[in-house]
């Protein structure tokens, strides 16, 4: 029965992913494709705060520690939907409190002129960089979006800009006018360890019934 058990491990190891990834999302059809989200309007806050928590998701000031967001419940610039902006024009970043393994953002650029900046996606094994363009939302341009996917057993804890431009020495302005989070259907991730429990069980019992079969053939 022990050898059985050991391919049984052995088995359900290599099932798992050794190496999972995030991919970029370039649309809201194709996020929502994926499977399914939610989609989270900023709202009813004026005040500048260093961060922001509703429900699931906060958004956070990275440029400083007394560095304050804020958030315009009616828009700013040319944009019409509830906006959070850094005041210092630094980097901002949302963190996810839930498992999600689909994120996607609006955002744009509060300055004249377009501009490239860094999205930096965490997961619970790993980041990545996305190079994105800021539209000028400051000069009516329409916000744009980043989506991401994660596999297997990773899933999204952070979005973060940086704030900076790449190929310029100061703030790239970026300000954000809404997230999506969910999971994939049907939802990937590793096993509950009930379900690995029973996995090996099942796996162990079927190796036990095989042996016992071949010890009758033998002793018939």
């Amino acid at each position: 029965m022990r050898q059985y058990l050991i391919a049984s491990v052995a088995t359900l190891l290599l099932a798992v992913p050794s190496q999972a990834q995030v991919t970029f999302v370039p649309d809201t059809a194709g996020l929502a494709a994926l499977g399914t989200v939610t989609t989270q309007n900023l709202c009813c806050e004026a005040a500048q705060s260093h961060s922001y928590t509703f429900g699931d998701v906060t958004y956070v000031a990275t440029s400083g520690p007394t560095d304050p967001l804020r958030i315009y419940p009616t828009g700013f610039a040319g944009v019409t939907q509830p906006t959070l902006i850094n005041d210092y024009n630094g980097g901002i970043a949302i963190d996810f409190a839930g498992t999600y393994q689909l994120i996607g953002v609006f955002f744009g650029r509060f300055n004249p002129g377009s501009q490239l900046d860094t999205i930096t996606v965490t997961t619970n094994l790993g980041s990545y960089d996305f190079q994105v363009t800021l539209n000028s939302l400051f000069n009516g341009a329409a916000p744009g979006f980043a989506g991401f996917s994660a596999t297997g057993p990773e899933y999204i804890t952070r979005l973060s800009f940086s704030g900076l431009s790449p190929n310029l020495a100061f703030n790239s302005n970026p300000g954000i006018t809404g997230v999506q989070f969910g999971n994939p259907t049907p939802p990937g991730g590793v096993p509950e360890p009930a379900s690995w429990a029973m996995l090996l069980a099942g796996f162990g019992l079927s190796g036990l019934m095989l042996r016992r079969r071949r010890l009758r053939v033998v002793s018939a």
